[in-house]
C-alpha cells in the first residue's frame, strides 16, 4: 500500500516521467526532400522550316560619275535550316545552317532620272555558332557567324529601252538572338531576329543597249524577324541538372 502511493504521489509530481520512463522510446517517420524535377535535354541534331520578313537599305554610288543614290528594301523570306545541339548543365552550345528563298526589293531614282534604279535579293544563306542558356524546355541563345546574299542590280529606262543589270553573290557577317521552346518533347517553336552586315561590293553590269555600263559600289545591310519550327532527332529524353 504504501509504495503504490509513493508512485502515484511521485506520477503527479513529476508529470508522469516516472512510469513514462517504463514505456518504449516513441519513433518518428522520416521524410526524405523531394527529387528535383527532370530537365528538358537540349542534346541532338534537328531540323526545320521558318518564315518571316526583313528589310534594310541599299546604297549606290556610280564609280565613273561619282554620283549616289540609295533606297531601303524590304519583302518577305521563307526556308528551311537543320543544326546540333550539345548541354552542359544550363548552358547549350550548337552550330546551325539555313537557307532562306527571299523576296526582299527596293528601288529609288537613279542620278539619271531617266532611269529607275532597284536592288532585289532571292536567297539568303548562313551557317552560324549558337550559344544558349536553357531553363527547362525554353531556350534562350545567341548566334553569329556567316552569311551569303543573292543579289540582282537593275537600272532601267523605258524611252528609249534599256536595261543595265548587275548580280552578284556576296558575304558578310551575322549576329542574332532569339528564343526557342520545347512544347512537347521532339518538336519546338522558335523566334528570332537577326542582323546582316554585307560592308561594300563593287559590281561590274551589262547593259542591254549593248553599250558599256559604269560599275556601281553598293553598301548593303539587311534585318531579319523568323519564327521557326524544328524537328529533334532521338528519344525523347530527360536529364538532371
Amino acid at each position: 500500500m504504501k509504495k503504490a502511493f509513493l508512485i502515484t504521489v511521485l506520477s503527479a509530481l513529476t508529470g508522469g516521467s516516472v512510469l513514462a520512463a517504463d514505456l518504449p522510446a516513441r519513433t518518428y517517420a522520416t521524410t526524405s526532400p523531394a527529387a528535383a524535377a527532370p530537365a528538358y535535354d537540349w542534346s541532338g541534331f534537328y531540323v526545320g522550316v521558318h518564315g518571316g520578313g526583313g528589310g534594310g537599305r541599299s546604297d549606290w554610288l556610280f564609280t565613273q560619275a561619282r554620283s549616289t543614290t540609295f533606297h531601303d528594301v524590304s519583302g518577305g523570306l521563307g526556308g528551311f535550316q537543320g543544326g546540333y545541339n550539345f548541354q552542359s548543365g544550363a548552358f547549350v552550345l550548337g552550330i546551325e545552317g539555313e537557307y532562306s528563298f527571299a523576296d526582299i526589293n527596293g528601288s529609288s531614282v537613279c542620278p539619271d532620272p531617266t532611269y529607275a534604279c532597284s536592288s532585289r535579293t532571292k536567297g539568303i544563306s548562313d551557317v552560324a555558332g549558337r550559344i544558349g542558356y536553357a531553363a527547362d524546355r525554353a531556350l534562350f541563345y545567341v548566334k553569329g557567324g556567316g552569311a551569303w546574299v543573292e543579289n540582282r542590280y537593275d537600272a532601267v529606262r523605258l524611252t528609249p529601252a534599256n536595261t543595265a543589270t548587275g548580280t552578284e553573290t556576296r558575304a558578310g557577317w551575322l549576329a542574332g538572338v532569339g528564343v526557342e521552346y520545347a512544347f512537347v518533347p521532339n518538336w519546338t517553336v522558335k523566334g528570332e531576329v537577326d542582323y546582316i552586315g554585307l560592308g561594300t561590293d563593287r559590281v561590274s553590269r551589262t547593259a542591254t543597249n549593248g553599250l558599256s555600263a559604269q560599275a556601281l559600289d553598293i553598301t548593303q545591310s539587311f534585318y531579319l524577324g523568323k519564327v521557326g519550327l524544328n524537328y529533334k532527332f532521338g528519344a525523347p529524353t530527360l536529364a538532371k541538372y
